[in-house]
């Protein structure tokens, strides 16, 4: 059973205090519940860290502890079972001896995935956490400075050797460089490499969080593009020149933004619903990309992103006036 949190706007201050709060031996507790007590997902402490940053607030202390603590989810190698690769970052730390810890949950994640060290789950079931950690590294060195880039981060597993947190986002850049050109449609596709892990590999992991209309699932078997990750992706890319400034991959980067860009429109769009589709996937047996066609409010996810930016003002009114109105249409209003 969740605790319920009841409702309330809460001032800056307050959310700061809350924040502090937040903060475990391991990193930063962004879920709560028994389901995910004292369990550090690295996805939710970068959405919490970046919701932070848009108040102009995110002290010192905050940011540099939750960076940390994510870049210490770094992937070392390649194990499908955990879906860890090198310089993709986790999606979930679980240390048993955590008083928090709940021991059922612990257990199904051991089942599925095997632990990662002696008392220790480490899983990387997540396509969004490694740009996402791009994207706040670029906001902190905006607003702190870029000394961060030269600090010594350490890992999990504590016999591997601490290493400079500009490293680590490079390797973590290199990962979803590769995913993006490996892709013949010019998006972040990822296949999941443990079929008895988690299906879905965003922030909406439910069991029934994507599925078509007819109930059936999109085909999991071949790589998957998220409309989200499209967005976070293209960000990231942003975020990687002011970081790197001067590196000889900077046109490279260029270039695979405007192949994001350009996919998302040419793949995603729905004409006739004048709205995105929240995934693409390939079709069984052609091996065509399909849209995933579901009455979703994951479309407007694509609106946090710069992926617009650029465009003539008429289109770009036509696409993001198309999301907003989609969201009082009779399915959407209660």
């Amino acid at each position: 059973m969740q605790e319920k949190i009841p409702s309330r706007i809460f001032r800056v201050d307050e959310l700061k205090h809350l924040y502090s709060d937040m903060y475990t031996p391991n990193g930063f507790q962004a879920s709560s519940g028994e389901m995910f007590k004292d369990a550090i997902f690295g996805r939710d402490s970068l959405i919490a860290l970046l919701s932070l940053y848009e108040t102009d607030e995110a002290i010192l202390w905050h940011s540099t502890a939750t960076l940390h603590s994510v870049a210490a989810m770094r992937g070392l190698e390649v194990n499908p079972r955990r879906e860890e690769e090198p310089g993709k970052i986790a999606h979930e730390l679980r240390v048993q001896s955590m008083s928090g810890t709940n021991p059922k949950v612990y257990k199904w994640l051991e089942s599925k995935f095997g632990e990662y060290a002696d008392g220790v789950i480490l899983i990387w079931p997540s396509v969004d956490a490694t740009p996402l950690l791009i994207s706040a590294a670029a906001a902190h060195c905006y607003r702190h400075g870029k000394e961060i880039l030269r600090k010594k981060m350490g890992h999990v597993k504590v016999t591997i050797p601490a290493e400079e947190f500009g490293s680590i986002l490079r390797r973590a850049l290199n990962w979803m460089v590769e995913k993006i050109e490996r892709s013949r449609s010019g998006l972040l596709e990822y296949v999941r490499g443990n079929p008895e892990g988690h299906k879905f590999h965003v922030l909406e992991d439910g069991e029934t969080s994507y599925r078509n209309e007819d109930g059936s699932y999109p085909n999991l078997s071949q790589p998957i593009a998220y409309l989200t990750s499209q967005g976070q992706a293209y960000d990231a890319l942003k975020a990687a020149e002011y970081i790197f400034p001067g590196d000889p991959d900077i046109e490279k980067w260029r270039s695979l933004r405007a192949s994001i860009k350009n996919a998302v429109i040419s793949h995603f769009w729905i004409a006739r619903d004048k709205t995105f589709a929240p995934a693409v996937y390939r079709n069984e047996r052609t091996n065509r990309l399909r849209q995933l066609k579901m009455c979703s409010q994951v479309q407007t996810s694509i609106l946090d992103s710069g992926i617009f930016e650029g465009m003539k003002e008429e289109e770009r009114r036509y696409y993001v006036g198309s999301i907003l109105e989609s969201l009082f249409t009779p399915e959407f209003l209660t």
